[in-house]
């Protein structure tokens, strides 16, 4: 065998070489663009259930807003602390009233006990 068949049988050999792996390499690159095409569907099915969603909060919220009265959430919840505020310092009132009046009934009962026992001690005994 001559030296020039040697290399090219050599020089084939590598060329199989060569394109066995650049197979091998074409096959990886579409087994990863399957696998991102599949990833890329996944994530776009989700973006699309998100996109649902948050649409159906939207219009939730909207509904919600369009409760209120003239649509003013914050106007309608100061409402309801004004009015809260109001019961508590009238249930305040009411409960200052209730002890200054016990506290005054008390003292005008001593006093008029005091006052009944006074008179009846300089009236002497009956």
């Amino acid at each position: 065998m001559t030296v020039e068949n040697r290399s090219a049988r050599q020089g084939d050999v590598v060329i199989a070489e060569i394109l066995s792996a650049v197979h091998s390499v074409n096959e990886t690159v579409q087994e990863v663009n399957g696998i991102l095409r599949s990833h890329m569907h996944d994530h776009e099915m989700n973006q699309q259930a998100l996109e649902r969603i948050i649409g159906s909060i939207r219009l939730e919220v909207g509904q919600a807003l369009h409760g209120f009265p003239n649509n003013d959430p914050k106007g309608h919840r100061e409402y309801h602390e004004a009015r809260i505020n109001e019961i508590n310092n009238r249930a305040e009132f009411w409960r200052k009233m209730t002890f200054e009046l016990s506290k005054w009934g008390l003292v005008g009962f001593l006093g008029w006990a005091a006052l009944a026992m006074w008179q009846s001690f300089l009236h002497g005994p009956k």
